[in-house]
């Protein structure tokens, strides 16, 4: 599109909201991928340490930082996979660092800082990107072997109804922290920092709102499928 057509339009943000979207859709997928894993002993933390991060007994397991940029080539992700090493607050030496990516680089090696820390590239699968076209996908996957794990009945309508609902999870935990600092005066990063979701609290969401596991929708759907095989 020329500077002429693009004069046409009103400003957009989109780039920036979709942004912050995908961030918190890579930090579900992320967390899902820990508790279909059987790990239920951490806390996710979004926009504090980094971009989301993992907490396990108070102190932070991982760093994750998220860029859903256009650039293809890695020298145009220098000044942020420099700012990942960083030692500061809760990064400490040694601290595990992700860089996230949602196209595809000419190199995806990991990164070693100026102060010798390193930062790998998360691979998600048998590649180190993640489409903002394919996170929803991948997050669905993993909701799906996780239900199977746990034998849980799914179907396409469950498994869209979870992902929804982990998803406003996100979404709810980033408005619930913006609001203590909007109505009762606690500091935003403080707010952050504190205002982790427990992965117990994940799981118990994939459980408790299941419709296949409330008796009341189960009994319904039984009645509505032997109706329609009796017609």
């Amino acid at each position: 599109m020329s500077q002429e057509d693009d004069e046409k339009y009103p400003a957009s943000a989109i780039s920036s909201w979709s942004g912050f979207v995908y961030q918190g859709k890579v930090a579900l997928y992320h967390s899902l991928k820990l508790i279909y894993d059987d790990d239920l002993n951490f806390e996710l933390q979004l926009d504090s340490s980094d971009d989301f991060a993992i907490y396990k007994n108070g102190k932070l397991h991982t760093a994750h930082q998220v860029k859903a940029k256009i650039g293809k080539y890695r020298s145009g992700y220098t000044k942020a996979l420099e700012q990942s090493t960083l030692v500061e607050f809760d990064k400490i030496k040694g601290t595990t660092r992700y860089f996230h990516v949602s196209v595809q680089l000419d190199n995806t090696d990991d990164h070693k800082g100026a102060n010798g820390e390193t930062v790998k590239f998360y691979l998600y699968g048998k590649k180190h990107y993640c489409g903002l076209g394919e996170i929803e996908g991948l997050t669905k996957e993993i909701i799906r072997k996780l239900c199977d794990k746990l034998s849980i009945t799914v179907s396409e309508n469950i498994i869209n109804f979870n992902y929804c609902l982990l998803s406003e999870k996100i979404s709810t935990k980033a408005i619930h922290n913006h609001n203590l600092n909007q109505v009762h005066g606690i500091p935003e990063d403080r707010a952050a920092y504190d205002g982790r979701i427990k992965a117990t609290e994940i799981l118990d969401d994939l459980l408790s709102e299941n419709p296949y596991q409330n008796r009341d929708y189960y009994a319904v759907e039984l009645k509505a499928r032997l109706l329609t095989h009796l017609e």
